[in-house]
Parts: structure tokens; sequence; C-alpha cells
């Protein structure tokens, strides 16, 4: 079931529910435009009421809470349906992968965080899952849902540069490259996906621009300008964002080292702006 929300505020999002085999309701959020800030704190608290908890800070007696709910039904004309009627069911051994890569990525040692992310990148790869998996695997790292942390953890990973600014720790290094090998896999996976176009995947994309930037390591530059080249693909948005950010000329001036794969991504890349050079 997925429903397409605009607020008066004209904050956009949709939400999506899938049916587990067990019969559970799970609930994706995803921000398609509007005020950040707004998006997430409306999230949570759709998310806290999915759980059958109260917004936070609320009551079911008080009168903030019953005017919020008076507010609510007021938008719900606004609210446009793309679907009533599909509710995909998503296999228990799915959720119980993707909670247990939840746990292991959020622990404070680097061999959990590497075996979380070695599951993840098995459970993205093409090769190796099924495809419903692949894709909610995918749309957990992409899209506010039920497995936020997994987002937010690549996210701040991607966008954090000063985390890898030393390129000394070896360690670093290996869980980076984990990372946008992974990130690469998703957006594959969710290259046709209509919600990959909002705000979020702006900020990744120029995240990704600045790792290029300031990356030392040939095979993080590589898997990062691999994960450019799938967002450029997607959408010419991606391409005008990175024609601002000099992206053509950043490519070329890249270190891949002696990676002679790189020279196709490199000329794949160069390709979104030839008549823009």
């Amino acid at each position: 079931m997925s429903a397409l929300i605009r607020t008066i505020t004209d904050l956009k999002f949709s939400i999506n529910m899938y049916k587990t085999c067990s019969g559970e309701i799970l609930v994706e959020i995803a921000r398609i435009s509007g005020d950040t800030i707004e998006y997430h704190c409306l999230a949570q608290d759709i998310l806290r009421v999915a759980k059958g908890m109260m917004p936070r800070g609320k009551s079911a007696s008080s009168n903030c809470f019953k005017s919020r709910v008076a507010d609510i039904k007021l938008l719900s004309s606004s609210i446009e349906f793309e679907s009533n009627s599909k509710i995909e069911p998503i296999d228990t051994l799915c959720i119980s992968n993707m909670e247990r890569i939840l746990t292991l990525i959020t622990k404070d040692r680097f061999d959990a965080v590497t075996l979380g992310l070695e599951s993840l990148e098995i459970m993205t790869n093409e090769t190796s899952t099924r495809p419903e998996y692949r894709i909610q695997a995918s749309r957990a790292v992409l899209f506010d849902g039920p497995f936020q942390g997994i987002k937010d953890f690549f996210f701040t990973r991607i966008l954090d540069t000063d985390k890898y600014d030393d390129g000394d720790d070896e360690e670093d290094a290996r869980e980076l490259r984990m990372i946008l090998k992974i990130l690469s896999n998703v957006l594959k996976n969710c290259k046709e996906d209509e919600r990959l176009i909002n705000h979020d995947t702006y900020y990744l994309f120029e995240g990704l621009v600045r790792l290029m930037q300031h990356e030392e390591d040939p095979h993080n530059i590589y898997h990062a300008a691999v994960a450019i080249e799938i967002l450029l693909s997607s959408s010419d948005e991606f391409v005008s964002l990175g024609n601002e950010l000099g992206l053509s000329k950043l490519v070329k001036r890249c270190d891949f080292g002696d990676l002679l794969i790189a020279e196709d991504v490199v000329q794949s890349i160069s390709s979104f702006f030839v008549d823009a050079n």
C-alpha cells in the first residue's frame, strides 16, 4: 500500500506499507521535497504511531494531541493515494537479517561493523540474493523506514568526510570501501525508483563528489565514481548538479592508481557533460 502526501506547508513525502508473512505491517517513509526538519519530526511521529505509541511529548488525553489529530483530519483531503490495494509481502528471514545487520553496524567494534557490512553487501548483490530481498535491503539504505539506523549509518559515513581525512587508518579505508561498494549495489537496485530523486540523495551525491576530491585510496575513489555514475544515469537533475560541482574536470584529475577499470567509469561520467565542455 502506498500513499503520496503533501502537507499545507508543501512538504511532500510517501508512505509505503508492507505486510510480512507473519501478518506484521512494516512502514517505510521517504521524503520527496520540502523542509528537512519538518519532515524528520513528522516521520518520527508517524513511525511512533505505527508502533502504537503517542507522538513525542504527547499523551492521548492532552488537548495539544487532540488538536494535532484534528489538524491531521483536516489535512486528509490533501493525501493523494497512488495505490490502496497492493501490499507486498516480506519474508521474515529478510527482516531478521536486516535487524541483525542494524545491530552489528551500530556497535562500536570494527569486527562487528565489518560483519554487518559484509552481510549487507551479500543482501544487496544481484548475483547472490533474490530480487525481493535485494530491493528491501537497498531501500533500507536509501529511505526512511523500520531500519532507520542503517540509512543513518550510511549517510553519516558518506557526508562526514572528516572521519577518513587522515588516510592512515587501514580499518577506516576498508570500512569506507565496503560502504561505497554497497552503495553502488543499492543505487543500482533502486535506479528506477522515483523516490530516488529527493533532497537526501542530492546531499549524498554532493558528499560523494567531496569524497572524490579528498580521498587518497584509489579503490575508494573508484567506488565513489561508480556510485556517482549510477546517479547521473538515473536523472538529469544529478547531471545538472554534477555540472555545477565541476564533476567532469574533477573525475579526470582523480588519481585511480593502476586501476585500469577506472578508465571506463571516467569516460562514462565525462560523457554526461559533453555539451557543457
